[in-house]
């Protein structure tokens, strides 16, 4: 409805212009739709759809009358704000502050012990983003309460002891000993080797002096030092509306406050202005809490057996609105007047209606009614009773100024201003000098509303008559809220431009106006840079044909207002200035390599190669200085083009030799080669039984020799013949042709899957097959390819030169273990395990150590791995048995398992890799281990 009523006005106001200008015989041409939308970007006026403009034309093109001042009347209701009844008001009251201190994101629920909380919180339900007033004083509870008994060091000189404190009395010099006396029942203490001391009484500082003094007397050779340890606690009563009532022990300097701070705070719906302390003797102590917080009233020490009572709340009333300190405040036979009630609340604040004060009572328990109040008419609305359960409503002034007239639109300085007696149009729009370039000086308006019917009036006058003419005709006199409208022309008028693009400062589009020229576009486009070539610029024309024309022009002379090149523009001309680097055949040099700044180089007068190399920052360390490469273009008969390059020795270059040093062509080419294998770093690690394991740099080509000697050669206890030598390229291959089988298992064990007869004829053994498959290819899936190449050391002197001496590759590594002491069995046998070696014992002697080989092992295809990773089977015959031979440290047996997967070579294939991988891993890791 907001949005709808804005357009409606809007539509008003344009209504009643063009209804104007109808009758003075000004017709607006037809609203292009870039102005329309141009129109809507800028917001003129109000923000003016582009829809209503075109329905303001449409009317526009009827004649009309505009005989009276006035020129269209419509029925409307005033700004000043809506008329709120006290519900809706209630609406509007100022949130609470803020509480801040610890707890307070519990007062909502805390309070809702209070019945007239509850009352208030209702009566503001319908604004559920407002927070209900809170009642006054309690949040003084809800921080951290204090020690029950402070710590003795808090005490000062004056305190009194009594029995139940202890002090601390620290002897030294001749004989050095710490006492920790409490005072007595009969105010004493009992002082070791001396006897009774009575202190009960004394203030500490007393105390402290009279044992300094007394000791030493009976005690020669010491020096005394007197603290108060520890405090007595003093009882007292809570009753009444508290959280915790009940037996409370405190300090004996505790305070009213800080006891019931103690006990938890007092109830939702415990007073706070009639606390009373009752003493032994019956002598009847009442505390306003209220006073303590304004810091006219002190907090009473309490006294050993005191009982302090909280009774239920007194009277009560509620201030909301516009003052200080909304809340709810409890009332005494001293402040139930309105002036008592407002004056706890803070008071009014400056945007307070005195006039619109409102009280909201349940009388008699019968009826509600409500008071209206003007605190205008003091004192006796000051004086007015306030009843318990009032709830006091301050408003807040009506929107809106009374002495205000408003300037909008297209002005330099828009906003509200001051209305004074007889001020004019020309006063508040001083001079053309307060109008934004591109006025409408033809039209302006004022938007009036007149009470009592708050009816809107839409005034039209010549902008340009009444502030630069200073017609009286024209120059209307003001009126309270009123609201001036200055336009656009561009509202009115279509709106041309022209581009400017090249060597200006500020390229892009200006405004076309009459009679512009070359030169004005110009210098509305900020100038020309240095860069601009002055002897030809471009201007492209589109004709009334349709077709585009391109004229040129001498720069420089339309600068100088030559009339043949200082064309005379038209609307959306586009003006073109060339850079002097268009214009110039190209002078450039390119370096690029290993120099610290590469790139394109201005070709200057006699530049050499030394020249370009200093430009580009030097050439960096690891550039190949001896041979560098210029790359020149040679045009050849007008027509084909020739690349040909030569070899530039930098270094001589820079040196001066001109064999090298040579002149440069437009467009040449140097390349500054890096060094071969300068950023690339080789590294090997050595690890294991050599003096100096680690990882260490090396250079192409270098053997496997050299890098033994510079760790420092195999210490005592190397064995050699367990050696492992892994290459990176080697498990790269490696793990590439395991992958490459997955996919093939993969793809053979989905086929199997859609079709189990086909690798069984029973249903249960093709189902059987499967789920062998299964875990073997989860097997290999899980595998980490090892890289390990089979290389035999020696000892260095007979392995250097030798067929094992190869040469390194980055990321090789080499693991020389020291000797092992036993012989693994692994895969399908009773008892898979590592045995002691011993040289006499045979392949078979090991085999049946571990039980021998189960029901599911595959017997054929036993085989050995040997401590340097070969693999033995068995060839048969008598002398060529695996059975027979004797075994060497590090030794493993492998007894695979017998593995039905439909006798495809490919699954038997996979079968074997699998566990060649795995015995190799376990057998490296447990040589390693040993």
């Amino acid at each position: 409805m907001h949005h709808k009523s804005m357009a409606q006005g809007a539509f008003i106001i344009l209504l009643g212009m063009m209804l104007f200008l109808s009758s003075k015989g000004w017709c607006a041409p037809e609203v292009t739709p870039e102005q329309a939308q141009q129109i809507e970007e800028q917001g003129e006026a109000g923000g003016i759809s582009p829809e209503l403009i075109q329905k303001g034309k449409a009317i526009l093109e009827q004649e009309g009358d505009l005989a009276e001042g006035i020129r269209e009347v419509v029925e409307a209701k005033p700004d000043l704000g809506k008329q709120d009844d006290l519900e809706e008001e209630k609406k509007k009251v100022l949130p609470p502050q803020e509480e801040d201190y610890p707890g307070a994101g519990r007062l909502p629920s805390f309070f809702k012990g209070s019945p007239f909380f509850r009352f208030v919180q209702s009566r503001l339900a319908p604004a559920e983003d407002v927070a209900p007033p809170y009642p006054y004083g309690y949040r003084f509870f809800f921080g951290k309460p204090p020690a029950a008994i402070p710590p003795a060091s808090l005490v000062s000189e004056d305190y009194v002891l009594a029995p139940g404190d202890e002090i601390q009395v620290l002897l030294y010099g001749k004989t050095n000993v710490l006492h920790r006396l409490s005072v007595q029942e009969d105010g004493s203490i009992l002082f070791p080797k001396i006897g009774p001391v009575f202190i009960a009484g004394l203030t500490y500082g007393d105390v402290k002096k009279t044992l300094k003094d007394w000791i030493p007397k009976k005690m020669l050779g010491v020096q005394v030092h007197v603290t108060l340890s520890r405090l007595r606690s003093v009882p007292v009563t809570m009753v009444g509306e508290i959280k915790r009532p009940g037996l409370l022990q405190v300090s004996p300097m505790a305070t009213l406050t800080e006891a019931i701070a103690l006990g938890g705070g007092p109830l939702a719906n415990g007073s706070l202005r009639n606390i009373q302390i009752v003493r032994p003797g019956g002598k009847v102590i009442r505390f306003d809490f209220y006073r303590f917080l304004e810091g006219k009233g002190e907090d009473p020490m309490l006294e050993p057996k005191d009982l302090i009572r909280i009774p239920l709340t007194g009277a009560q009333s509620a201030v909301i609105g516009q003052v200080k300190r909304p809340g709810i405040y409890e009332l005494t036979n001293r402040d139930k007047r309105l002036e008592d009630v407002l004056r706890l609340a803070g008071g009014i604040v400056p945007q307070a209606d005195k006039q619109r004060l409102q009280v909201e009572r349940l009388q008699d328990n019968h009826y509600r009614e409500v008071l209206d109040i003007d605190l205008a008419e003091m004192p006796r609305h000051f004086a007015f009773p306030i009843q318990d359960w009032d709830i006091i409503t301050v408003r807040s002034l009506p929107p809106g100024f009374n002495n205000v007239v408003y300037l909008k639109g297209h002005i330099r300085h828009p906003g509200a201003y001051e209305l004074r007696p007889g001020m004019r149009v020309s006063d508040l729009v001083k001079g053309p000098e307060e109008l934004k370039k591109d006025v409408y000086l033809d039209y302006a308006l004022i938007k009036r509303r007149q009470p009592p019917g708050w009816k809107l009036q839409l005034l039209p006058f010549d902008l340009g008559r009444a502030v630069v003419d200073q017609d009286p005709e024209a120059n209307m006199q003001l009126q309270a809220r009123d609201e001036v409208y200055v336009f656009s022309r561009w509202m009115f008028e279509p709106r041309y431009q022209v581009e400017v693009l090249g060597e200006v400062q500020k390229p892009g589009k200006i405004a076309w106006v009459h009679d512009m020229r070359v030169k004005d576009a110009l210098l509305e486009a900020g100038g020309l840079t240095q860069n601009a070539f002055l002897s030809k610029g471009g201007l492209l024309r589109r004709e009334t044909s349709g077709k585009w024309q391109r004229i040129t022009f001498d720069v420089a002379k339309a600068i100088d207002d030559d009339p043949a090149n200082n064309i005379m523009l038209q609307p959306l001309d586009q003006l073109t200035i060339h850079s002097l680097s268009e214009m110039a055949p190209s002078r450039k040099v390119n370096i690029r390599g290993e120099v610290y700044r590469p790139g394109d180089y201005l070709l200057s007068e006699n530049m050499r190669i030394a020249d370009l190399v200093f430009a580009a920052g030097g050439i960096t360390p690891k550039a190949y200085a001896e041979q560098a490469e210029l790359a020149r273009k040679e045009i050849r008969d007008g027509q084909a083009v020739r690349t040909i390059t030569r070899d530039i020795n930098i270094a001589l270059a820079l040196e001066g030799d001109e064999t090298h040093n040579i002149l440069l062509q437009p467009l040449d080419n140097l390349y500054v080669r890096p060094v071969t294998g300068y950023d690339k770093t080789l590294e090997c690690n050595i690890l294991g039984e050599v003096k100096f394991p680690g990882k260490y740099v090396i250079e192409p080509g270098e053997r496997l020799s050299s890098l033994i000697s510079r760790a420092g050669g195999f210490t005592e206890y190397a064995y050699l013949k367990g050696s492992v030598f892994q290459r990176e390229a080697i498990r790269k291959s490696n793990d590439r042709i395991l992958k490459n089988l997955v996919k093939r298992l993969e793809m053979d064990l989905a086929q199997s899957e859609l079709d189990p007869s086909r690798i069984a004829k029973s249903e249960e053994k093709a189902m059987a097959s499967l789920a062998v498959k299964r875990r073997l290819l989860d097997r290999l899936r899980k595998v980490e390819v090892p890289g390990r190449m089979i290389v035999k050391l020696e000892p260095l002197p007979d392995f250097i030169g030798g067929p094992y001496d190869i040469a390194l590759e980055d990321g090789d590594s080499l693991l020389v273990p020291s000797r092992p002491n036993s012989v693994s069995v692994i895969g399908d046998v009773y008892n898979p395990t590592a045995m002691l070696w011993e040289a006499d014992l045979t392949f078979e002697d090991y085999l049946k150590m571990c039980g021998g080989p189960t029901r599911t092992a595959d017997e054929d295809a036993i085989y050995l791995v040997k401590a340097n990773g070969i693999v033995k089977t068995d060839e048969g015959g008598l002398l060529n048995s695996l059975f027979s031979q004797k075994l060497e440290p590090g030794d493993t047996i492998v007894v695979p398992e017998e593995i039905d997967t439909g006798a495809m070579e490919t699954w038997k294939d996979a079968t074997q890799i699998a566990y060649q991988i795995a015995v190799s891993v376990a057998a490296v890791s447990y040589i390693f281990k040993q």
